[in-house]
């Protein structure tokens, strides 16, 4: 049976809160991977599992025509609205099944996919078709979350270790994305799925947080992995755990090094042969 992050219902119902909460983060992470990819004017990009369109915004915005992908209807809207709002005519959105593209081989210069073929249930299928529409000597570039440096799992578990006594005695829910979250898997992904030239390199971003609180409170709304985890709490323990999460954010804002929270993901590029 899947998880709810691997199912469209549970994405789309969320796309316009995700959107308006999220993105904005995931868009941090989106200039330098257009960079290794080389987008640039004329690119034609394939952006699969593209969310309410981060990623295809940038990349349409530096002349790009962008071909915006997503299982889940409710981000495959958000996103076509945006490319349609900023003026992006030569670019559109689909939805499709990033694990069997319905389009032809050697279709784009590029292919990414920013922490969302990190869910597939099949991510080696979704690596594949990458890689059988992009034409020859093209790139591919996946991004996900760093297991180690992807912060938002302990501000979230130190919440919820102050808000319920004793949830830090539990073992808590691996990530269905935990084998890609280290350089070796991420890397041995992009290999199994026949891309050559292999790179994966970390990139830091600061986040801010305007609301820390709202924004805890309001994940389940558009958050399909926390989902499951607040089914199991009453109101009151999301209240003190929302509150325990502002001030954890607080903390970590104080500190040496510059204002947010920094939060690493993986970038990884291979060359389709």
């Amino acid at each position: 049976m899947a998880n709810q992050d691997q199912l469209p219902e549970g994405w789309s119902d969320g796309a316009a809160g995700y959107d308006a909460n999220f993105a904005g983060f995931t868009g941090l992470y989106a200039e330098p991977m257009l960079d290794l990819l080389e987008v640039g004017d004329g690119t034609e990009l394939l952006d699969v599992a593209a969310g309410s369109g981060a990623t295809s915004l940038r990349a349409a915005a530096r002349g790009a025509t962008v071909l915006s992908t997503d299982f889940a209807p409710g981000m495959v809207d958000q996103a076509g609205k945006a490319l349609r709002r900023d003026g992006h005519v030569g670019s559109s959105a689909r939805v499709m099944d990033g694990q069997a593209l319905d389009l032809a081989d050697d279709s784009f210069d590029a292919g990414v996919s920013m922490f969302g073929l990190m869910f597939f249930p099949d991510p080696v299928a979704g690596i594949s078709e990458l890689a059988r529409v992009v034409r020859p000597g093209g790139r591919v570039g996946i991004a996900t979350w760093d297991l180690e440096g992807f912060r938002m799992h302990h501000l979230i578990g130190g919440a919820l270790e102050v808000a319920v006594p004793g949830f830090g005695q539990h073992e808590r829910p691996v990530p269905t994305w935990a084998p890609l979250g280290t350089v070796d898997g991420l890397g041995a992904l992009l290999e199994a799925g026949g891309l050559t030239q292999v790179q994966v390199r970390p990139v830091v971003r600061r986040w801010n947080f305007d609301e820390p609180a709202r924004f805890f409170r309001e994940m389940p709304s558009w958050s399909c992995p926390v989902r499951p985890l607040f089914d199991m709490l009453p109101e009151d323990r999301i209240e003190a755990a929302a509150a325990a999460f502002a001030e954890l954010v607080a903390a970590d804002d104080a500190l040496p090094g510059g204002e947010g929270i920094e939060m690493s993901a993986l970038a990884a590029i291979g060359t389709v042969a």
